[in-house]
C-alpha cells in the first residue's frame, strides 16, 4: 500500500465505511443515498430515498488487536447499526433482507434482541442536519464478538428508496445520477466500481485519487 493508507487509521476507516455501505450480498444493484460528516459526502436528504437503512463503520484493512471471536482470534472489524427505516422498503442483498451480507456484524447486537438502533446509540449530526444521519457511534457491542471495538468515529449512513427494485448485472461502469441536491450513488459488487468520494477511493481498482 502507498500514500499513507497502510498506517493512516482514519483513512482506512473512512474507506472501509464507504465500501461496507455499498455491499450487496446477491449482486443486485440498488440505488442508495449516502450521508456523512465527511465533507466529501456531506449531509442532506433526498425525497426519493425516505428509508434510513443503517450506518456503517469498521476497518477492513487490518486485524483488530482489541476484538476477538468465540475462538479467541482477532477479527476484521466491520459493523452496521440499524436505521429507523431498516425494515421498510427491504431490497435483495441489503440490510433487513434474509440474504444480507455476513461480512459485517450488528454493532449493537450484543445488547439484546431486537438490538438498539442507530438513533438509540449514535450521536446525531448537528442541526439543521440532525435528521440526516450520525457523526459518531460509540459503546459498540457487536454480535458474537468480545473486546473493545476501535471504530465508530468515521461512519456513513445509507438511505434507500421505498420498495426499490434492483437489477442483476455484471457491468463494471460506475453509475451515478446527479440531482439538484447531490449525487445518487449505487451499491456495487464489482471490484472496479466505486462511488466512494474521490479523496477516499485511491486504493479501489479503477480510481486514481488517494487518501
Amino acid at each position: 500500500m502507498t500514500n499513507g493508507l497502510a498506517t493512516d487509521q482514519e483513512c482506512q476507516e473512512w474507506l472501509s465505511a464507504c465500501m461496507l455501505a455499498h455491499v450487496n450480498a446477491v449482486g443486485v444493484h440498488i440505488p442508495i443515498w449516502l450521508v456523512s460528516n465527511n465533507p466529501t459526502i456531506g449531509w442532506g436528504q433526498n425525497s426519493l430515498y425516505p428509508n434510513e437503512e443503517g450506518t456503517f463503520m469498521g476497518n477492513i484493512f487490518t486485524l483488530s488487536q482489541t476484538v476477538t471471536n468465540s475462538s479467541n482470534q482477532f477479527v476484521v472489524e466491520a459493523y452496521y447499526c440499524e436505521g429507523s427505516g431498516f425494515a421498510n422498503g427491504t431490497v435483495a442483498g441489503r440490510l433487513g433482507d434474509v440474504n444480507q451480507s455476513d461480512v459485517y456484524a450488528n454493532a449493537y447486537g450484543g445488547l439484546g434482541s431486537p438490538p438498539p438502533k442507530c438513533t438509540d446509540r449514535c450521536t446525531k449530526a448537528d442541526y439543521p442536519n440532525d435528521k440526516d444521519g450520525y457523526k459518531q457511534c460509540s459503546s459498540l457491542a457487536p454480535t458474537g464478538l468480545h473486546g473493545s471495538p476501535r471504530v465508530g468515529n468515521h461512519i456513513i449512513t445509507v438511505w434507500r428508496g421505498a420498495g426499490t427494485t434492483g437489477t442483476s448485472t455484471t457491468t463494471t461502469t460506475t453509475t451515478t445520477t446527479t440531482t439538484t441536491t447531490g449525487t445518487i450513488r449505487y451499491d456495487f459488487e464489482s471490484s472496479t466500481q466505486s462511488s466512494c468520494p474521490a479523496t477516499m477511493s485511491g486504493r479501489i481498482p479503477g480510481t486514481t485519487s488517494a487518501c
